[in-house]
Order: C-alpha cells, then structure tokens, then sequence
C-alpha cells in the first residue's frame, strides 16, 4: 500500500492525538445519526438531521483543507512519489463547494451526496497517489473513518422517509 517510508519522517508520537481526535470528531456523526433514528435521544432544539448535514459540510471542508495543504507543499514528495497537485487543489475547491452548497438540496439527496463525498474525498487521496505520502497507520485510520461516515450517511438515507 504505501510504496514510501514515511513511518520515520512522520512523528509516530503523532499516531494516538491523530487518533483520538479523528475518532472524537466521528462522535458527532453518531450522536446525531442515532438522533435521527431515536428522537428521544436528541438534546438540542435543532432538527438532528440539520445538524449532522451542517456538520458533514464542516468535516468534508476540513477533508478538503487538507487536499489543498498537499496539493502546496507535494513538490516534496516528487522525489519519492508523484503527487498531482493541480488536482489536489482543484478537488479541494471542488469539494468544499459541493459540500456547503449541498446545503442548499433536499435533506434526503443531501444525505445521498455527502456521503457519496466522503468516499470521493478517501478516492482522491487514492487516485492522487496522496496516500503514499502517509505513514501506513494514518492511510488505514482514514479509509476506516470515510467508510463509516459514508456508511452513515447512506443508512439514514435509507431509513428516513
């Protein structure tokens, strides 16, 4: 899978704070999936499902934050593997543009697509060989999370009417 070492260039002392916060920020997505199935659950006064697409605009965002930083600084990989930067750059508007436009649509079809974004974003990082650039730990951690957050969002479409 990862074709370049970057076990000893990335701090491993990194590996449990990336962790920990990446699985904190999934609770969120969780919180408000169950909400959704479970209304009783829901402790706030905004509609869960309102909150969890808001939330996934604020995620995918992020996600493409990171796709433009690696589209910058990935004429230091060159070296060792080729990152596209230009498409780095462009996914990264592209997504983030999506993401909070799909504010915009139904909440059924949002849901659709903001899951169907989570797993383009996890694709980008694959066809863009950024992936590479990972230590092997962090490339499994994020497969892990956009599978489950994409999967949540294809189950509460499924489950709403």
């Amino acid at each position: 899978m990862n074709t370049v070492s970057n076990e000893s260039t990335i701090d491993s002392s990194l590996q449990s704070t990336v962790t920990l916060f990446s699985y904190c920020g999934l609770l969120p997505f969780l919180y408000f999936a169950a909400c959704a199935w479970f209304p009783g659950l829901n402790l706030f006064e905004t509609e869960p499902l309102t909150v969890f697409r808001a939330y996934s605009a604020v995620i995918l965002s992020f996600l493409a934050g990171t796709l433009w930083v690696f589209g910058l600084i990935a004429t230091q990989y060159q070296q060792q593997v080729e990152v596209r930067s230009k498409s780095l750059i462009w996914s990264a508007i592209f997504l983030s543009v999506i993401a909070w436009g799909n504010l915009f649509i139904a909440g059924k079809a949002a849901l659709f697509v903001a899951g169907l974004l989570f797993l383009v974003v996890w694709q980008i990082e694959q066809k863009t060989e950024l992936t590479k650039c990972y230590p092997a730990w962090y490339t499994e951690l994020r497969a892990k999370l956009s599978m489950i957050v994409g999967a949540l969002h294809i189950i509460i479409w499924l489950t709403i009417s």
